[in-house]
């Protein structure tokens, strides 16, 4: 079993790797690991490391999206998590589907 590169850094740029049971980690600077990172950058198809937009919050993996992500210079944070109201209604949701 091998640790994969996500393609996701971040906030310190530093490789978010995936590990074989599913559980996402950086390497810290002594070595060791540090789990549960929360992605703020992505590196693109030329190999360009990118920061999220507000736009693009919706592609980052849910165990690796931040609370909120930070807006353009007119824009506020939006916030990337469900209310308790949006919570009650998913719950709702999923609990029909079973």
């Amino acid at each position: 079993m091998v640790n994969v590169n996500s393609g996701y850094r971040n906030s310190k740029s530093r490789v978010i790797y995936q590990g074989p049971g599913g559980g996402y980690f950086v390497r810290a600077p002594g070595g060791g690991k540090q789990y549960n990172p929360k992605a703020t950058k992505y590196m693109n198809e030329n190999g360009t490391v990118k920061n999220f937009t507000k736009n693009e919050g919706n592609l980052i993996p849910i165990k690796l999206r931040p609370k909120k992500i930070k807006a353009g210079p007119r824009g506020a944070p939006v916030r990337m998590s469900m209310s308790k109201k949006e919570r009650s209604e998913f719950n709702k949701l999923m609990a029909m589907g079973k």
